[in-house]
């Protein structure tokens, strides 16, 4: 469906079709006038990308593990400054909560 760059990503081949037709060959001119083009690309939202089971300052710490490098240590404080800034009420505590106990602009902010 061409969401990626033509570089680093690679195609792993096949086709795709819609209403029988082929559109994986189109150029990108006939895909965003072609009439039948119902499909949408609906992104995950704050309710399906976190983790239910594991807290927000755990998830968000991994993140910085992995994208940083850091120690654990510093890597949840790193948390609690992310959650902070974000305007995350008593961002300590809230670190320690799961996902399902905040509202869904609260987990759009995490």
């Amino acid at each position: 469906m061409r969401l990626l760059p033509k570089r680093p990503a690679a195609s792993p081949g096949g086709s795709v079709k819609l209403a029988g037709r082929e559109i994986s060959a189109l150029n990108p001119e006939a895909m965003r006038k072609d009439p039948r083009r119902r499909d949408r690309h609906d992104l995950p939202g704050p309710a399906v990308s976190l983790n239910p089971t594991h807290t927000l300052g755990q998830q968000i710490a991994e993140a910085v593990l992995l994208a940083r490098g850091r120690h654990q240590g510093e890597a949840r404080e790193r948390a609690i400054e992310v959650l902070d800034l974000v305007g995350m009420a008593k961002a300590r505590g809230s670190g320690g909560r799961v996902p399902a106990q905040f509202s869904g602009g609260m987990r759009q902010r995490a």
